[in-house]
């Protein structure tokens, strides 16, 4: 990386174009994404910021914000960002993240539904012995 001095008139200008958190998910693996676009002449330190709680706790299950990551991006270019983190197998959670370049922040807060696909089947195929059951049980009265 090469750094330079701006002669002349400095320009901070940046943009947030995405801040995107999943609201289901298939496995226990959250994985939240932004893109950031910096529009001036000089760097800058994009920071991120993640943050995890059971949906009726507020304990924290995984969190970055003593330490957040702080990326560099350069003068015209975007930055594409992916923060991770493992869940618990089967919950209902809240997440939230901050961007943040320059003077603009972006918060997103959702609530994340974490079901297993192995899970969906299990309840894919109750449903269905349910109602087999429900139509064998009323062929049976009607018989009577």
């Amino acid at each position: 990386v090469i750094y330079a001095e701006v002669a002349g008139t400095t320009k901070r200008n940046g943009a947030i174009l995405e801040n995107n958190v999943p609201s289901f998910l298939l496995s226990n693996k959250l994985e939240t994404s932004s893109l950031v676009r910096n529009d001036g002449n000089v760097h800058t330190d994009i920071e991120y910021i993640l943050q995890v709680w059971p949906m009726f706790s507020n304990e924290e299950i995984c969190t970055n914000e003593e330490d957040p990551d702080d990326l560099l991006i350069l003068p015209n270019t975007e930055r594409h960002h992916v923060e991770t983190c493992n869940l618990p197998a089967i919950c209902i959670f809240r997440a939230k993240q901050t961007v943040k370049i320059f003077d603009e922040t972006s918060v997103v807060e959702k609530m994340i539904f974490v079901c297993p696909v192995w899970l969906i089947f299990i309840i894919i195929f109750a449903i269905i012995m349910l109602v087999i059951w429900l139509i064998l049980r009323s062929k049976n009265r009607n018989k009577k």
